[in-house]
């Protein structure tokens, strides 16, 4: 065998595996930076997720912040014109009650002065008829009956305006009838029947026909 063909042989068997070497090892770089980056595409979108949440939280509360401050400034808004309408509200019920007083006030009728009432002493009810003046007639015990009488002197009858005759023992008693003044009028008081007489003298008989 030649030895040039011995030589071109043996370097073509090496070239061969070198080259299948190379080759080997470029596809296998190859599929080793395919999925390298693969990896890498995967930890970059998960870092990226990652810090885009946060910033994405931070701007809704930001948002919810400004919401806050803005519904905030609303009720603000809202109590000053509730603290306006009970300023005005309570303005006016002070105002009438206020009103109120002052009508009461001017419109309370005035006191009647009450006027001294006339005590009228207690008497016994088992006390005789008495004497008395014609001014304690007309101006004391007004409670009681005031009855005008003629005592009829010859025929010793005592007799009312109705035409009726009295009981001279039980309503003037006899006694009060002895003396009379100069105007022929006497008053008898009696407390147990409660009336006061008013007796006129007579000196003459009571004629019935006339009456």
């Amino acid at each position: 065998m030649r030895v040039d063909v011995l030589v071109s042989t043996v370097l073509g068997a090496i070239g061969g595996a070198v080259l299948g070497v190379l080759g080997s090892h470029v596809v296998e770089t190859r599929r080793y930076m395919t999925k390298l980056e693969t990896e890498v595409s995967k930890i970059k979108a998960s870092y990226e997720k990652e810090h885009a949440e946060p910033a994405k939280e931070e701007q809704t509360t930001e948002k919810k912040e400004e919401k806050h401050q803005e519904k905030s400034e609303e009720e603000k808004e809202e109590e000053n014109r509730y603290r306006d309408k009970v300023s005005i509200y309570e303005g006016k019920i002070n105002k009438t009650q206020e009103e109120t007083v002052d009508y009461a006030k001017y419109s309370a009728p005035e006191k009647e002065e009450k006027k001294p009432e006339t005590k009228i002493p207690k008497r016994n009810t088992d006390e005789k008829p008495y004497k008395i003046t014609g001014d304690e007639y007309y101006n004391t015990f007004p409670e009681f009956q005031k009855v005008k009488a003629t005592w009829w002197a010859q025929s010793h009858e005592l007799i009312d305006e109705d035409e009726t005759i009295l009981d001279i023992d039980q309503t003037i008693n006899f006694e009060n009838l002895v003396e009379w003044p100069d105007d022929g009028v006497i008053f008898v008081r009696n407390v147990a029947l409660g009336v006061d007489y008013e007796i006129t003298f007579c000196d003459a008989v009571y004629d019935y026909d006339l009456y």
